[in-house]
């Protein structure tokens, strides 16, 4: 079952420039070589980020736009990596910020204060990205 699963989303991410996932599990090595023509961009998360620890997020990157595509910032806060991509990846003028963003949703072992404090970090990073680009 575990193997189809994986053939299924790499057939999927195969389809994509660009896939980003959440709550992923050993990324790297797996998507390294189940995907030799994506690189592979993981945030380990650290103790110092808001919210209940997983696996993080990641962002596969096809080999034919990864000149096109650098990491510009790894949030500390939170879940969260942002990636400067040359305009002509989305075929537009100047550069593109992307983030990939994961921000744990409400459960019993989160107060709606958590939940702010994830999002206000969210809009600040996403607020410095508009302004570098």
């Amino acid at each position: 079952m575990c193997d189809l699963k994986l053939e299924r989303l790499c057939e999927h991410i195969a389809q994509h420039h660009i896939a980003v996932l959440a709550e992923n599990n050993d990324v790297v090595s797996i998507f390294a070589t189940a995907l030799p023509a994506h690189t592979v961009y993981h945030i380990p998360i650290s103790s110092t980020m808001i919210g209940r620890k997983g696996n993080g997020v990641a962002v596969l990157i096809d080999r034919s736009i990864h000149d096109f595509v650098t990491v510009w910032h790894v949030s500390e806060q939170i879940q969260a990596i942002w990636l400067k991509c040359a305009g002509q990846v989305f075929n537009v003028p100047g550069n593109v910020a992307l983030g990939a963003v994961y921000l744990n949703p409400k459960t019993d072992k989160r107060s709606n204060s958590d939940i702010t404090e994830s999002f206000e970090h969210f809009f600040d990073e996403a607020t410095t990205a508009s302004l570098n680009f």
